[in-house]
């Protein structure tokens, strides 16, 4: 596993497993993170964001942040 500095901050990565880019997007370090990770697969890279929740159901600024992190990366609400 390494652990590179980019410009918006710390970047994990471990290629030998496929992870090209996994890092933190958001969180209140209490009740939520959001995660982007970016995955190699037989020569094809897809990538992800997640919301991880401590509830089971997730606050709405959690929800709110996640929509616009999702997206500004591009994603659409049905993917």
């Amino acid at each position: 596993v390494l652990l590179r500095r980019q410009n918006s901050g710390w970047v994990f990565e471990n290629p030998s497993l496929g992870v090209l880019d996994y890092r933190v997007l958001g969180t209140n370090f209490r009740d939520y993170a959001i995660v982007f990770t970016q995955l190699e697969f037989k020569d094809e890279a897809f990538s992800t964001v997640e919301l991880y929740s401590r509830t089971e159901l997730a606050s709405q600024e959690a929800v709110r942040l996640f929509t616009r992190w999702s997206r500004g990366l591009g994603f659409l609400s049905q993917q």
